[in-house]
């Protein structure tokens, strides 16, 4: 069926023009209320390598006029650290406050592949009812073309850990390049702001994900022997906090057939999850580093989504019965945060009254232990020095 601007396809959401008919129903684009209504979006897409071949180029095409459909669409260029990610800045005529129940905008990415064939992606033109600063998506798979077989599209998981990952490698280069400590924590907060649009834009992206990023890179941390840098850390608190608190989480069960929120349905909150690595690494953070120079210094008015990744990371550990959290219980009461502690409140009130004892305990423990780890250290370096001593001497006395 033919638009005002392009070719909509009926039951296959082809890409179209400025109007037309879409499956079956009349479709037009959504039109802003504001007069001359400009907002700069960037376009983010996850293309398997093995979806494109030796000059093949991605685009885009779609229906606003900005989107190129009468020019052969939008080009997009490929990430320079990041083969797969190809990222594209189109003009559209909304603003961040637009949005529209039925669509704002329809689109789709294509491959334009060498010899001058064009492969669009498989499904249902893509229809977006709000703007984001950036959009972040995957390009699906078209069983039609014969390089697609054997090919699927990559689940909510892998492409939300995958943005993850290249957000956060991002952050490092330009966290290793900041001139100024201003500059790093805008670099901290633009790191959560994308995060927040990754996950707004990736249907079924989850915490558990989420976690498995985060472990791998406070495992590498541990294994070098260093903690997760602070800013960085307080990003990815911020990122679990984007998702809530375990325990907010309502659970329904239903009785004798019952629906959610009919008198034969039960609620109730969830358990706590097990702590992961991740919360064990809370527990080894300079506190007192932390208490001069926390979430609200690097993260700004964003701060309060570390206080719920805090506040999660306390709830499981209370949860399944240690008080280690306690370390962590200053920080609680400067940024005045509300974890749902399972300890008993005199319980809880009688470990305040000694924390500053506790803490002092802890620091000296914390001495000991690196006293006796520099001591072992030394004596292996010692033994070292005496085998290859030996082994020197044994070398010249045979010659």
């Amino acid at each position: 069926l033919e638009g005002t601007g392009g070719v909509i396809y009926a039951g296959t959401g082809g890409t179209g023009g400025t109007g037309g008919y879409y499956s079956g129903y009349s479709w037009k684009p959504y039109v802003s209320k504001t007069p001359n209504a400009r907002t700069t979006v960037r376009f983010h897409c996850l293309v398997d390598p093995r979806a494109t071949r030796e000059g093949d180029a991605v685009f885009m095409v779609g229906n606003p006029e900005a989107f190129g459909a009468d020019e052969g669409g939008v080009p997009m260029f490929q990430d320079e650290m990041d083969a797969r990610v190809w990222h594209a800045e189109v003009a559209l005529p909304f603003t961040l406050l637009d949005s529209c129940q039925l669509g704002m905008f329809r689109f789709r990415y294509r491959i334009q592949c060498a010899d001058g064939t064009v492969i669009p992606e498989g499904q249902l033109d893509r229809n977006e009812t709000r703007l984001l600063p950036h959009f972040y998506h995957a390009f699906r798979s078209n069983y039609q073309n014969s390089r697609f077989r054997g090919w699927t599209t990559p689940s909510g998981k892998d492409v939300l850990q995958a943005y993850a990952r290249h957000e956060i490698a991002a952050y490092e280069r330009r966290a290793a390049a900041a001139p100024s400590d201003k500059e790093l924590r805008r670099a901290c907060t633009d790191l959560l702001s994308r995060f927040t649009y990754v996950a707004k834009s990736i249907v079924g992206s989850n915490r558990t994900h989420l976690e498995d990023v985060a472990n791998d890179i406070v495992a590498d941390a541990e294994a070098a022997g260093e903690l997760v840098p602070k800013p960085l850390f307080c990003a990815l608190l911020g990122m679990f906090g984007h998702f809530g608190r375990t325990t907010s989480e309502r659970i329904y069960t239903g009785v004798y057939g019952g629906l959610y929120g009919t008198s034969g349905a039960k609620s109730s909150y969830r358990t706590a999850p097990k702590p992961t690595l991740w919360c064990h690494h809370l527990l080894k953070i300079d506190v007192p580093d932390w208490f001069r120079e926390g979430p609200k210094a690097l993260l700004g008015n964003k701060y309060s989504f570390a206080l719920s990744g805090l506040c999660e990371a306390i709830d499981r550990l209370s949860e399944h019965g240690s008080m280690a959290w306690i370390r962590l219980w200053p920080l609680v009461k400067q940024t005045k945060a509300s974890p749902k502690i399972k300890t008993p409140k005199d319980e809880v009130q009688q470990y305040e009254e000694l924390l500053p004892y506790i803490l002092s305990c802890v620091a000296e423990q914390d001495a000991e232990t690196e006293r006796q780890r520099r001591e072992e250290a030394e004596a292996a370096a010692l033994e070292a020095a005496a085998v290859e001593q030996s082994v020197t001497d044994a070398v010249a006395h045979s010659a």
